[in-house]
């Protein structure tokens, strides 16, 4: 057998079969959703020619030391999983994964991101989903030599320190949420407004600080910008909404509430046709709503 497919079944909390482990010929494996429980089985090393497995919304444990055998692994999703066992030493476990492309770890009790890793194995890593799982530090240096990374979820921690500029070298981002956190403050780097892949950016529950002009004037020379969805609510920011914010003509939700912006809404928020959702509401804002606003005719929610 080399392909098992159970998910999203109901096995009453039963323990992972452990005759799963002598099926060394599978390369998919999808146990998700099926509700199983336990302990992973530590013959789960035996599946070496496992090219993606999903064992994700179980009640399940492990303390990931069978994972390092699984060197052709290129989707590994463990989502919900109870890992604090492993919150030591998880990421240089991954780190021995070679393959792998996308990494989903959500909700996982792992606590503790490292500062450091000073070699990485898995480089062609593209999707990184490490959220709520509690790390209270600062954005480690090596999350930004992941520079094939499309999506990086580290929201719903309580991560802190300043948006960092190295956040710039990751140029094939196209959703990056690093929202509730509470604590990530500073101001929003010029080089986050170079990633003109970007489809999706939510910082939103957090402390940054300072104007958005220069991060949104960077972000609207793109020359092909993608920026679908950008979520800031809840923040400390300040200033002047830009008039460059009408050159994002593929904006869809525009989230600003709860800062601290200030004057009028520039007359450029007319040229956003896409626009279904914009919220500007618990702000600073005054002047005249200008008629352009009689152009949003597919925003639905506003101010």
């Amino acid at each position: 057998m080399i392909y098992l497919d159970l998910s999203m079944n109901n096995f009453g909390g039963v323990k992972l079969p452990s005759f799963i482990g002598s099926l060394e010929k599978l390369t998919y494996l999808n146990l998700s959703g099926a509700s199983f429980g336990g302990v992973i089985c530590p013959n789960f090393g035996n599946l070496s020619r496992l090219l993606c497995l999903d064992l994700s919304n179980n009640l399940v444990e492990s303390d990931l030391r069978w994972l390092s055998s699984l060197s052709s692994l290129q989707f590994f999703n463990l989502g919900g999983a109870d890992l604090t066992k492993a919150a030591l030493y998880w990421l240089p476990t991954v780190n021995m994964l070679p393959s792998l492309l996308e990494l989903h770890l959500p909700g996982c009790g792992l606590s503790i991101l490292p500062p450091t890793l000073p070699h990485i194995n898995f480089t062609s890593l593209s999707v990184l989903d490490l959220s709520a799982n509690g790390f209270n530090t600062t954005l480690s240096p090596w999350l930004f030599n992941l520079t094939q990374l499309v999506i990086l979820d580290l929201s719903l921690n309580d991560l802190n320190g300043e948006l960092p500029e190295t956040l710039g070298s990751l140029t094939h981002l196209k959703n990056l949420d690093l929202s509730e956190n509470s604590d990530i403050g500073g101001q929003l780097p010029r080089n986050l407004g170079m990633l003109c892949n970007l489809q999706s950016l939510k910082l939103s529950i957090n402390k940054v600080t300072g104007e958005m002009i220069e991060f949104i004037d960077c972000m609207s020379r793109c020359t092909n910008n993608s920026l679908e969805r950008l979520d800031l609510g809840f923040n400390s920011l300040t200033g002047n909404l830009p008039n460059s914010l009408g050159l994002l003509k593929k904006l869809r939700f525009l989230k600003l509430w709860h800062n601290s912006f200030q004057g009028s809404i520039p007359e450029s928020i007319g040229n956003l046709t896409s626009l279904e959702d914009f919220y500007l509401a618990q702000n600073k804002m005054s002047g005249v709503i200008s008629e352009s606003f009689g152009q949003l005719s597919s925003c639905c929610r506003s101010l």
